[in-house]
């Protein structure tokens, strides 16, 4: 899949919520606002469901970030910054309820394609946490680091 900006989203959540949050990942209950870089840079997204845990991939992306998704109706999409459906995803695991996730980025600095992978699973709430920010762009969004100009 190819986006510019994304979103993903439940029926039950409210999109215009997660817009005043800052960050590369922001999350209100339904709906995750998902920023990729400058408007013309394109992501290559995967999105990985799992039961537990997964370890985070700092190796392979200059951006890595997390925080905590409250799953309103326990069903996934994929929608364009528009809010047009892309992509049916399906049902979490746990249904409805508390989950984790990890949003990673790579060459979204670049006027060519980056490479985004979400990862998401059940657990409990938990503060947002900057796992590796290497990017200009993350830079940005997550100005508590700081990047060379």
């Amino acid at each position: 899949m190819r986006f510019a900006h994304f979103f993903l989203g439940e029926p039950g959540g409210r999109p215009e919520r997660c817009l005043a949050e800052r960050g590369l990942l922001s999350p209100t209950p339904g709906w995750v606002r998902c920023t990729t870089g400058a408007g013309a840079c394109w992501v290559d997204l995967t999105v990985r469901v799992h039961r537990s845990e997964p370890g985070p991939n700092l190796a392979e992306y200059e951006d890595v970030v997390e925080s905590s998704y409250e799953s309103t109706d326990g069903e996934l999409s994929v929608f364009t910054w528009s809010r047009r459906l892309v992509r049916y995803l399906g049902e979490l695991p746990e249904g409805p309820g508390s989950y984790r996730i990890r949003y990673h980025l790579r060459d979204c600095d670049k006027a060519v394609a980056g490479v985004g992978l979400i990862q998401l699973w059940p657990a409990p709430p938990a503060p947002p946490a900057e796992l590796k920010i290497s990017s200009n762009t993350a830079g940005f969004w997550h100005p508590s680091r700081s990047l060379p100009c």
